[in-house]
């Protein structure tokens, strides 16, 4: 071989090897790793989607148990400032100190199953990621990835790496919303189950 035209080879060759071997490396690499938008996986999959449901209907079964408690509360305070009028000091701060008991017993039972909530919903989100990242372990498999990054760490990239969508559909198709269950989250019980009678 000519020595011109080896010299030539030879540079190309360093050349492809600083530029990890030109265009075909670069589409070889884009496909050894994938983006994930796990804020869209758990909105967007039918998996996700009944465990926010579950969610949002405790909250708002709560919010409807503390609106009664509350108006129950209201209608036995104003019955009690009625009161005042006939019953004797001593006996007024007797009933008034035995409601506000009442009122401090209501409010940190109701907070303990606002608490109670989010802790289920928390501990959803948990068999989530573990679900999700089973299904996404044989997703990376089949697709010969080597690594998820996140999307929003992402400055630039080629179209195409980011997998939320097929997992999505993955997840749809194998599991649906069975896993996350069909009932809504109930607290436990941590205080007076029924609001107080005026």
């Amino acid at each position: 071989m000519h020595r011109p035209l080896r010299q030539a080879l030879s540079g190309l060759a360093f050349t492809a090897a600083l530029t990890g071997g030109g265009v075909f490396a670069e589409e070889s690499a884009a496909v050894q790793f994938g983006t994930l938008n796990e804020a869209r996986l758990f909105a967007g999959s039918r998996f996700g989607q009944a465990m926010i449901q579950r969610f949002e209907t405790a909250q708002i079964a709560l919010a409807a148990e503390n609106r009664e408690i509350e108006a129950a509360l209201t209608a036995r305070e104003l019955e009690l400032t009625r009161q005042r009028n006939v019953l004797s000091p001593e006996e007024f701060r007797r009933l008034a100190d035995k409601f506000n008991a009442e009122v401090e017993s209501y409010r940190r039972s109701q907070a303990d199953k606002e608490r109670a909530l989010y802790l289920d919903h928390d501990a959803d989100r948990r068999r989530f990621s573990v679900t999700s990242n089973d299904i996404l372990t044989r997703l990376m498999r089949e697709r010969g990835l080597y690594a998820i990054i996140a999307e929003d760490a992402i400055i630039i990239a080629f179209r195409g790496i980011d997998i939320t969508d097929a997992l999505i559909a993955r997840m749809d198709a194998e599991i649906g919303e069975d896993a996350a269950g069909t009932e809504a989250l109930t607290p436990p019980e941590a205080g007076p189950a029924t609001p107080p009678q005026p």
